[in-house]
């Protein structure tokens, strides 16, 4: 390769970079995020002030990338989660049942036993299976259990910066290489 071959690869390099360094680096960066968000989530039980456990898969799935298109020397691309109890799970708080009849009573044998929508005692719509038996609460309190917050943590201390910068090498070798 002669100089002047050289001097044009290099100048479409520059010219890659320019286009498409700012959105490919930052995508791979929120990707790397993603998936230390998605390793955070645990498989088995989880104690107050831990990761919440991964039940249906639903909170983990709803984490997504918004990626940044290429054109420009900045980029932003966004990763977070997209699930109704997405921030109950990361800061905890108080959960309260909406008025009205406990849904599914006549689905769980209530009223066969008696009991009836229109007492006062089981107007309410918060229910769930603990130690094998259902449960029912007109509110119930979750402690915090963060997993966003350690990875922007992560992040912050250039836990992304590894594959930001493989992505723009990857660029600028591509383009090195005729490519």
């Amino acid at each position: 390769m002669d100089v002047r071959e050289f001097a044009g690869r290099a100048q479409q390099a520059a010219d890659t970079v320019a286009e498409r360094g700012a959105a490919d680096g930052i995508n791979a960066a929120a990707r790397s995020f993603r998936r230390f968000v998605l390793k955070e989530l645990s498989n088995g039980e989880s104690a107050p002030g831990q990761p919440p456990a991964r039940r249906s898969g639903a909170l983990s799935d709803s984490v997504t990338v918004d990626e940044a298109a290429p054109g420009g020397v900045t980029a932003t691309a966004k990763c977070g989660p997209h699930i109704v109890y997405a921030a109950i799970q990361e800061h905890g708080g108080t959960i309260h049942a909406h008025p009205g009849p406990a849904r599914g009573i006549a689905h769980f044998g209530h009223a066969a036993r008696g009991i009836r929508e229109h007492d006062d005692k089981w107007r309410h719509s918060l229910s769930w299976i603990q130690d094998g038996e259902r449960r029912f609460a007109m509110h119930v309190t979750l402690p915090a259990r963060p997993y966003m917050r350690p990875a922007h943590d992560w992040a912050k201390a250039g836990g992304v910066e590894p594959a930001a910068k493989d992505a723009v090498h990857r660029l600028v070798t591509e383009a090195l290489d005729g490519g």
